[in-house]
């Protein structure tokens, strides 16, 4: 066997974790001061059990976790793991390596394993022994022990050979061996003061013990007296429970016929409440129709009043425009009639030109004056007549506009009578539809209370139901209760039949007596008092403590056979 391996994890300076193999030979470790050699031995002393914190340079759990340094934090535990090559069997474990850990925390907690399976401390002690390893082995020699174990006494010197020698273990199972005997006899002593103690409690308990005898005795007859009753009991119990199942199997069929029942209502109220959805649907679509005709009434209604102020409108052009033509038409007749005279004038002055030629010329210019005149208003006439004209195309499109109109509001009559057809059938088919919605709506209504009264009897019946349960496991309940007390009453009659057939706190002079007149050698003797008085009821104590022991002696049939 030879350690292998080290782990160190938060222990003293050791903050991070550090992994020292060792190989077999000797292996130093050096370093200058402060650099945790020491710390490196105190590991191995405390993870092979060491309890003792000043062995270790420590006087608190804390002393052994890492505080702490300028730019690390403390840790909160402590671990260490010891790993040994065991191929040669030194261990008495079955492993070829074997690793011990032991683990601190800062709440005072403390965790043991071999090969990480918990274990005490105890346990990793006693695996050390008689191995040269351990606490206060020979194997770890801290600084300035080797002139100790030179210089102490040899009786102290002597556990070093011992360790050696392998004694060790069997010295220490020793001395606990002693000292459990130590404990043992200490024990003996107790329990011989306690069995002093019971002894001079023995008289009074066997007084206690007749008395109780006796009165067990009286108390049979009583039992079965209770038991008979609890029988009858239990017998019409038996019957009742019989007709309260026969009850609930009677229920339990009204139920299943009733949950049937409405379960056949809940059906057929889905189907019209289906029914009735798509009833309000339709309504919905019929109504949204009604709407829309509704408003397309209204819109040809707005259309139709809006062409007709737009005839009355082009009327009143109408008129406008026929009697400016009238004005325009005297206008023209009086400028003809003004040519005319003009025109007779001239024809006067011709005459007179020989006459009065030198008014000629004057008159030549008064009459190309006059002409122009003419000719202007001809102009005009004839602008006055092409607007004419256009006045009566004007005229003649509006009146076959207003015919058109006149076609159009004839359709949009149409029309409107036809939407006023519809409408009236949509509004026909509308009050069917809501007189056939009022229908289903009152034989969902119908349904609906139907099936809240088969609820209300299923619940009236689950109730009951439920009552007649509750009854039941009662009578259940106290029949298991009466059996549970004709059991123990049994079995006290048992303890009580065996008691009297042993006889037992009977004096032995008197159980002699009654074994020989069981066994047909004393005829005469008919029994002790005890069993053949029969008290009143409630009298039996008061009987008891009056006769006291003398409720054993012997009746015979007279006094020479005494």
């Amino acid at each position: 066997m030879h350690l292998k391996r080290l782990e160190i994890h938060g222990f003293k300076s050791f903050a991070d974790r550090i992994n020292l193999v060792f190989k077999p030979g000797i292996t130093a470790i050096v370093g200058p001061n402060g650099s945790g050699k020491s710390n490196i031995a105190d590991a191995l002393r405390w993870v092979m059990g060491e309890s003792n914190l000043r062995n270790i340079r420590g006087t608190k759990v804390e002393d052994v976790i890492f505080s702490g340094s300028e730019d690390r934090k403390p840790l909160g535990m402590a671990d260490v793991t010891l790993v040994l090559d065991n191929s040669d069997q030194t261990l008495p474990l079955d492993y070829a390596e074997v690793a011990v850990t032991r683990r601190v925390y800062r709440s005072g907690e403390s965790e043991f394993l071999i090969n990480r399976a918990p274990v005490r401390l105890k346990d990793i002690q006693e695996l050390f022994f008689d191995t040269g390893l351990g606490k206060e082995a020979y194997s770890v020699i801290s600084q300035g022990k080797i002139d100790a174990i030179l210089s102490v006494r040899p009786e102290d010197r002597r556990s070093i050979f011992e360790e050696a020698a392998g004694i060790m273990r069997y010295k220490v199972k020793k001395n606990l061996s002693i000292k459990k005997l130590g404990e043992t006899e200490n024990n003996i002593l107790r329990i011989e003061d306690l069995l002093a103690e019971l002894r001079a409690q023995l008289d009074p308990l066997s007084v206690q013990s007749e008395k109780a005898t006796l009165y067990l005795k009286h108390r049979t007859n009583l039992k079965l007296v209770e038991i008979n009753h609890s029988y009858q009991e239990i017998t019409g119990v038996e019957q009742t429970l019989q007709s309260l199942e026969e009850k609930q199997r009677t229920k339990e069929e009204e139920l299943s016929t009733v949950q049937a029942e409405a379960a056949t209502l809940a059906e057929k109220a889905l189907t019209a409440q289906t029914e009735a959805t798509n009833l309000e649907t339709e309504l919905q679509t019929r109504q949204k129709q009604l709407m829309e005709g509704l408003a397309q009434r209204e819109r040809a209604t707005g259309e139709l009043n809006l062409y007709a102020e737009r005839k009355r409108s082009l009327q009143n052009r109408e008129a406008e425009i026929t009697h400016t033509l009238a004005l325009q038409e005297e206008k023209a007749v009086a400028l003809e009639e003004k040519h005319a005279e003009l025109h007779r004038q001239t024809t006067g002055i011709m005459a007179e030109k020989d006459r009065l030629s030198s008014a000629v010329k004057q008159m030549e210019e008064v009459l190309a004056n006059k002409e122009e005149e003419i000719k202007a208003v001809r102009t005009k006439l004839s602008s006055q007549k092409a607007l004419y004209n256009n006045n009566l195309e004007t005229n003649s499109l509006l009146k076959q506009k207003i015919s058109e109109e006149g076609a159009q509001k004839g359709f949009r009559q149409e029309k409107e009578a036809e939407l006023g057809g519809e409408l009236d059938l949509a509004v026909e088919e509308l009050a069917e539809t809501e007189a056939r919605l009022r229908t289903v709506q009152a034989n969902l209504e119908e349904l609906r209370k139907a099936a809240e009264l088969g609820k209300a009897e299923e619940r009236r019946l689950a109730a009951e139901l439920e009552k007649h349960k509750t009854y039941l496991a009662e009578r259940v309940q106290k029949n298991q209760e009466m059996r549970e007390r004709l059991r123990g009453i049994e079995s006290k009659i048992t303890i009580l039949s065996e008691l009297e057939r042993s006889r037992q706190g009977y004096y032995h002079g008197v159980k002699a007596l009654l074994e020989a007149k069981r066994e047909s050698f004393h005829q005469e003797i008919h029994g002790v008092v005890a069993d053949l008085i029969r008290p009143e009821r409630g009298c039996e104590l008061a009987l008891e403590v009056a006769l006291g022991s003398a409720l054993q002696n012997i009746v015979i049939n007279h006094h020479r056979h005494a």
